[in-house]
C-alpha cells in the first residue's frame, strides 16, 4: 500500500500515460486518495492534457511503447512525451519543470539511458513485483523535489534570497520536506500581505511578477 508522506497543499495530480488499461486501473485503486489520476493512452492525448492543466499536472509517469492509430508499435512513444514536455534541441517544452517517471515492460539500459537524457527524473520496471511500491516512493520524491523547488522560488520572488536548503545528510527526509513546506507556508503569507497593499504603495516603475 503506498506510504502516506506529509500532506500537499492539493491532492496532487499524476498523469498516467500508458496504453495498458489494466496498469492504469491497479494504479487508481492503490493511489486514488493519495493522488489525483489521469490517464492518456498516446502522446498527443498526454500532452493536450498537460497543455491544458497547465501548472495543475504534478507529476507524469509514461509507458515507453505505445501503439500507433494503425495498430503498429511505437517504440519512441515515451520519449516524445519526455521531449514535447521537457523541451528539445533548443524549442521550449510545454513544462520543463514538470517531473517524469519511464514506467515501462520493454526498456533496456540504452533506452531508458536516453530517456533520462532527455529530461526523465527516473524509472520503474514493470516486471518487478513490488513495482507499485517503487512507483509510489518514486511518486512521492518526484512531489518532495517539486514543491521544494516551488517553496524555493516563492521564497526568492517575493522574501528575498532564500536560505540554503536542509541538506537531507544527516537528517530524516520528513524533516527536509517540512522545511520545503515552511519554506512554501512563508511564501504564500508575503503573497497575501503584498496583495493587501494599495496599488499607490508600488513604484510606478516596478516590473511584473512572472508565474
Amino acid at each position: 500500500m503506498p506510504q502516506k508522506g506529509l500532506a500537499m497543499p492539493e491532492k496532487p495530480t499524476v498523469l498516467f500515460v500508458d496504453d495498458v488499461e489494466e496498469i492504469f486501473e491497479a494504479a487508481r485503486a492503490l493511489f486514488q486518495n493519495e493522488y489525483e489520476i489521469l490517464r492518456a493512452t498516446d502522446p498527443d492525448h498526454a500532452c493536450d492534457i498537460v497543455r491544458q492543466r497547465r501548472g495543475r499536472v504534478d507529476v507524469v509517469v509514461v509507458d515507453m511503447w505505445m501503439p500507433t492509430p494503425d495498430g503498429d508499435v511505437n517504440k519512441r512513444a515515451g520519449l516524445e512525451v519526455i521531449e514535447r514536455i521537457k523541451g528539445r534541441e533548443g524549442q521550449p517544452g510545454l513544462d520543463p519543470d514538470l517531473p517524469i517517471i519511464v514506467l515501462t515492460a520493454h526498456g533496456n539500459i540504452d533506452d531508458l539511458r536516453e530517456c533520462l537524457k532527455a529530461g526523465a527524473s527516473n524509472y520503474v520496471l514493470k516486471g518487478q513485483t513490488d513495482v507499485f511500491e517503487r512507483l509510489q516512493e518514486r511518486i512521492q520524491a518526484a512531489l518532495d523535489a517539486r514543491l521544494g523547488r516551488l517553496a524555493r522560488r516563492f521564497s526568492t520572488l517575493h522574501t528575498g534570497p532564500a536560505q540554503p536548503p536542509v541538506s537531507p545528510e544527516g537528517a530524516d527526509g520528513n524533516a527536509h520536506l517540512q522545511r520545503a513546506i515552511t519554506l512554501l507556508e512563508e511564501a504564500l503569507e508575503a503573497l497575501r500581505t503584498a496583495a493587501q497593499t494599495p496599488p499607490a504603495s508600488k513604484p510606478a516603475d516596478s516590473p511584473p511578477t512572472e508565474w
